[in-house]
């Protein structure tokens, strides 16, 4: 749930920072950027009967990136973190992570607070690496997806160089631990400086047609197992959703959301239980809310059909949710919309289905884009 927070907090900080931008601040440079930072990281990985868990200490990264406009920028990173230890583990002898890392991709938004201060916020998807033996029972991070946010500040020595201070953090799955940063560093930008104009021209999205859009993010269900010795039902989340705009303030869409498989671990009488195949299909009214031409605000309210297969090593049992009347969970998303063409839009967005005695509640943050025809 914290994970949750602070990725919501996270999109919430990038939608200021993109949209509420000021038009008259001192040229910024646009173009490739590259910087360093060094700091401290924990990655929150711990094992049962563990004498110790050294899961935190120094860490540093590198970042390459290209920035559009003063406040786009698309960027890659690697972080190193120390290594893990977690001493002689009963029944498993001594136990180490070695050479735990993560690999991100995200998008970046800026927000110049004045000629020498910028705030940022970033939200994409990281690729997390924390071997263990494959005999321990936790999560072993190795080829695992998982959502990445961050939020921080800079302060530019020169018109190129810029002093860094950031706090970045790595959603929680069933196969990888949450991971926390903090760091400082230094950052370099290569181009030119642009125009002072933040948004140079407007964009004026289309006001009725079919659209489509895709969107990738963390989600999970809120469900639980009595007497189960674990609770992984978060990780990488993805939808898509069509529908037809009447007009500049009414939708009506059809979607599709994808969940991460959940896993409860040994549970007593069941044996090894996990929940895959978890998704919802809604059917939704939307509102929308024209802020500017170019930026808007939305809400969805409707129904939608839940699914989740659960199995055990000792039994099977199939949960198909598709209630009318009192069973049907309700669906409803709040969101935010920006046209980067008259077609596109960067759309940001929190949604979920209602719980209720059939059906788990599911919720999900997103990030993606989408096209009108």
């Amino acid at each position: 749930m914290k994970t949750l927070l602070f990725i919501s907090f996270s999109i919430i900080s990038t939608m200021l920072i993109s949209f509420s931008a000021l038009a008259n601040t001192t040229p910024k440079p646009t173009g490739s950027y590259l910087d360093a930072n060094v700091g401290y990281g924990k990655v929150n990985q711990t094992i049962n009967n563990a004498p110790k868990n050294d899961n935190s200490g120094f860490a540093w990264n590198v970042n390459a990136g290209y920035k559009f406009t003063p406040n786009w920028a698309v960027e890659m990173g690697y972080t190193r973190y120390a290594d893990l230890d977690f001493g002689n583990v009963p029944g498993y002898g001594p136990t180490k992570s070695i050479q735990p890392y993560t690999v991100h991709f995200a998008a970046k938004g800026i927000y110049p607070a004045g000629d020498k201060i910028s705030l940022f916020g970033k939200l994409g998807l990281a690729y997390v690496a924390s071997y263990l033996p494959n005999n321990i029972p936790a999560p072993n991070g190795d080829f695992t997806l998982s959502t990445f946010a961050g939020i921080g500040a800079s302060y530019a020595i020169t018109n190129n160089l810029e002093f860094k201070v950031e706090a970045s953090g790595i959603g929680k799955t069933a196969r990888s631990p949450s991971i926390y940063l903090g760091t400082v560093g230094l950052g370099y930008t290569f181009g030119k400086p642009s125009s002072p104009h933040i948004f140079p021209k407007k964009v004026k999205t289309k006001e009725s047609g079919i659209y489509t859009d895709g969107n990738i993010g963390y989600g999970g269900i809120n469900k639980t197992i009595n007497n189960a010795p674990k609770k992984d039902t978060y990780g990488f989340a993805w939808n898509i959703n069509s529908g037809y705009k009447f007009n500049r303030y009414f939708a009506t869409e059809l979607g599709y959301a994808r969940y991460a498989n959940q896993n409860f671990g040994n549970v007593p009488g069941y044996g090894d239980t996990r929940g895959s195949e978890t998704y919802s299909i809604h059917l939704a009214a939307k509102g929308i809310l024209p802020v500017i031409e170019s930026f808007s605000l939305f809400g969805k309210f409707g129904l939608a059909y839940a699914h989740q297969h659960q199995s055990g090593s000792n039994d099977r049992r199939d949960s198909h949710y598709f209630a009318l009347n009192h069973n049907l969970p309700f669906y409803g998303a709040i969101g935010a919309a920006y046209s980067v063409t008259n077609n596109v839009d960067v759309i940001l967005s929190a949604e979920g289905t209602a719980s209720d005695k059939r059906t788990p509640q599911m919720y999900s943050g997103t990030i993606g884009l989408g096209y009108i025809f």
